[in-house]
């Protein structure tokens, strides 16, 4: 059987035969990315910086969160803030 790994279907399929090592999210993958967005907000206008800081805030709430079923860190970040707004929303 022939898999092109350069699909995410074939990435997986080889993942799943362990052809290829599963990658996890690591806390220190989220580190790395609250650095970025630390670096990004300080461009961002006054204004809107404590809105980055609230995002940020979200972040360092949660790396040390099971981040296992993730194999991009950027897919995670945005997942645990989109989590966080989604709790915010609710309560209020």
């Amino acid at each position: 059987m022939m898999v092109y790994f350069h699909t995410a279907h074939g990435l997986e399929l080889m993942r799943r035969f362990g052809q290829l090592p599963s990658m996890m999210v690591q806390p220190a993958d989220i580190e790395v990315i609250i650095q970025r967005w630390k670096n990004a907000r300080r461009a961002l206008m006054k204004r809107y910086q404590p809105y980055a800081d609230r995002l940020i805030a979200m972040l360092e709430e949660h790396k040390n969160s099971d981040l296992r079923r993730f194999d991009d860190p950027l897919e995670a970040a945005a997942y645990i803030v989109l989590i966080g707004i989604l709790k915010e929303q609710e309560r209020s």
